[in-house]
């Protein structure tokens, strides 16, 4: 019995339903269905996932991407890392994480829809 076939056994021995469980996680409903599907997750939903069904280090391995996997050839999990690089505005340097420049983003995204609006 695989991974998979695993959890969805342990999911129904417990009469308990994804949407049961992604309230209990913090996990969508339906990230919880791809990844019982046969989808593969980030390395830190996998932990998550592994603490709610109980799984063992083996088994949480075959939910991770190849370049996430120790046991793979392929492992490189700095593969898609964005380099730390700083922004530049003009001539002053900025550095700027990934999560400032979305919430920066977004807040022009924002205020581009409401001053369609006339809503500020």
């Amino acid at each position: 019995m695989g991974t998979r076939e695993k959890m969805i056994q342990w999911r129904q021995d417990m009469g308990v339903t994804l949407r049961k469980l992604s309230d209990r996680s913090g996990i969508s409903e339906s990230l919880l269905s791809m990844v019982e599907a046969g989808h593969v997750t980030h390395p830190k939903i996998v932990k998550k996932i592994q603490r709610l069904y109980g799984l063992t280090d083996e088994e949480a391995e075959e939910l991770l991407p190849e370049i996430h996997r120790p046991s793979s050839p392929k492992y490189d999990p700095d593969k898609y890392k964005l380099p730390d690089r700083p922004f530049t505005a003009g001539a002053i340097p900025l550095k700027r994480s990934l999560v400032e420049t979305y919430i920066r983003e977004h807040q022009d995204q924002m205020a581009r829809e409401h001053q369609k609006r006339s809503v500020y």
